[in-house]
């Protein structure tokens, strides 16, 4: 025969201690959620990716006056060539 001993721990959860633990967890994931919106570097990567691409020739783009970047469609650019080749 073995002696088995066995622990158990005997917690009973009450409403308040159960709504305590669901908002504490609900707030937890709130402001991890916002933390990361606020310390996201999407915008400076964009921002880079199009300055390289730009660079590089693959794209063209125009400031509007809004002072926001803004690509330029690919038909105004083929319109232009045929324009300035034209004469």
């Amino acid at each position: 025969m073995t002696n088995v001993t066995q622990c158990s721990i005997n917690i009973s959860m009450d409403s308040l201690i159960h709504t305590l633990l669901a908002t504490g967890c609900i707030a937890a994931a709130f402001y991890a959620g916002r933390y990361f919106t606020i310390h996201s570097l999407s915008e400076e990567m964009v921002a880079f990716v199009m300055k390289k691409l730009e660079s590089g020739g693959y794209i063209k783009t125009a400031v509007d006056s809004d002072g926001e970047i803004e690509l330029i469609p690919i038909s105004e650019i083929i319109r232009e060539d045929r324009i300035a080749n034209s004469n």
